[in-house]
């Protein structure tokens, strides 16, 4: 969709915000497995499309359980590492 006038010329860009709901992204109706995945398995790849949520949701995924499991009263585990491209 087009966001200025009708017939306007514009020497600087529009700069388009919206606000994105987290729960929206296609992303967190795998949640359960993504988590489920990343416990069972040393490494894990994830794949998807561009705007997803990979890269913002997983990392969060991720230290929400740590955080989970640390006010639990659940010893540490090993360090984790988290690497997002």
């Amino acid at each position: 969709p087009w966001f200025g006038l009708e017939n306007e010329v514009v020497s600087e860009p529009y700069v388009v915000r919206r606000r994105i709901f987290m729960d929206d992204l296609p992303i967190s109706q795998k949640k359960d497995l993504i988590m489920r995945t990343v416990a069972e398995h040393q490494v894990t790849l994830l794949q998807g499309e561009t705007g997803s949520g990979k890269t913002t949701q997983v990392p969060s995924f991720i230290l929400e359980a740590a955080e989970a499991a640390r006010s639990s009263g659940s010893r540490a585990g090993p360090p984790v590492r988290i690497v997002v491209t």
